[in-house]
């Protein structure tokens, strides 16, 4: 590749007992906690061992095993801004607030079985196992004017009518890999043949897609809708109207 350019190559090499002289076992363990997420803790565990035993240490046996389980939250803010026709201000007409909490779990497991009784033969059988699921719910809510609004200051406008959603989504995700890696490598004087056969099966399985909608048409609200954007971060005052959707408005 270019030394420039938009991509690369990553040679990935299976891990052999051979790599080494003798028994080799690491593995490190990472830990933490997210103080967006009501410190929930994160952590990561890894191992690898591998020895080659036998007679003239002719066969090879290497493992590797890693899981982790992080939780995590992440807040999503949308807005859609229009351009006023009286004054030619722009002004943000749409809010959608999404902020989604969840955690995340996996398990991997990879062997490297081998027999190389010289040096002109090598027979090996790989397995790669990989389990992931995912838990997460997202809250969101959506404000949207529905009437040309009334310019206060070029950056603060109010509105007298609105319409209000809030959604709610629950959803479980699990998937499931497994490679079986057979082969061999073959020295033939100046020659070399290698031989693999794959057999891979994967499986997903989701959980419908649990949701409630608190859905308003367009509503006049009691009082004015105030949204003060003269700062990164939008102030929103609406004097009650949207804390009441779930109670006054229909499921839908």
């Amino acid at each position: 590749m270019d030394g420039n350019s938009l991509g690369g190559t990553i040679n990935i090499k299976t891990v052999s007992a051979f790599d080494r002289q003798g028994q080799f076992i690491y593995g490190g363990v990472d830990t933490g906690y997210n103080t967006g997420r009501n410190d929930s803790k994160a952590y990561d565990i890894d191992f690898t061992y591998g020895n080659a035993f036998g007679k003239n240490r002719t066969f090879g046996l290497a493992v590797a095993a890693s899981y982790a389980d992080r939780p995590y939250q992440k807040d999503n803010v949308q807005a859609s801004w229009e351009e006023d026709g009286n004054t030619g201000y722009y002004y943000p007409s749409r809010f959608q607030y999404t902020p989604e909490i969840g955690v995340r779990k996996r398990l991997g497991l990879n062997t490297n079985l081998e027999y190389r009784p010289n040096d002109d033969l090598q027979v090996h059988l790989r397995a790669i196992y990989s389990h992931y699921k995912k838990d997460y719910a997202r809250h969101e809510t959506l404000t949207e004017g529905r009437r040309d609004p009334v310019f206060v200051s070029p950056t603060v406008i109010t509105y007298d009518r609105e319409r209000y959603e809030i959604r709610q989504f629950q959803q479980q995700s699990k998937q499931t890999l497994l490679n079986l890696t057979p082969g061999l490598v073959k020295t033939i004087g100046d020659y070399k043949v290698e031989a693999e056969v794959t057999y891979s099966h994967s499986k997903e399985y989701q959980d419908p897609n649990n949701s409630v909608q608190f859905r308003t048409g367009n509503v006049n609200v009691p009082q004015l809708v105030t949204t003060d954007f003269s700062q990164f971060n939008i102030r929103f005052f609406d004097n009650g109207s949207l804390s009441d959707a779930s109670t006054v408005y229909p499921l839908r």
